[in-house]
Order: C-alpha cells, then structure tokens, then sequence
C-alpha cells in the first residue's frame, strides 16, 4: 500500500499579496532598541489536511 499523504506544500500563488507597510511595522517592532510591549502575538491561517 502506498502512503496517501505527500510531502509539498502545495502550489504557489498566480500573484503574491506585497504588505511593505505592515512588513516594515512587524521588523521594526522587533528590532526596536526598546521594546514598549513584553508579548508579541503573531496570527495567520494553517492549512493541514489532504487535497
């Protein structure tokens, strides 16, 4: 029996989504020489499962 699940991460997108201003506030946040929050909370989608 073959194994069903395989290990790619699926197709890349026709056209990727650029956020330099929400890119820019995320690094500068971590790389400020003093941070004004003790917690960082950073969210988004997973994708698991078969096709």
């Amino acid at each position: 029996m073959q194994n069903p699940f395989t290990l790619t991460f699926g197709k890349s997108p026709l056209e990727p989504v650029e956020r330099p201003v929400q890119t820019n506030e995320i690094v500068d946040a971590f790389t400020a020489e003093s941070v004004n929050q003790q917690m960082f909370i950073i969210t988004g989608y997973v994708v698991q499962g078969k096709p």
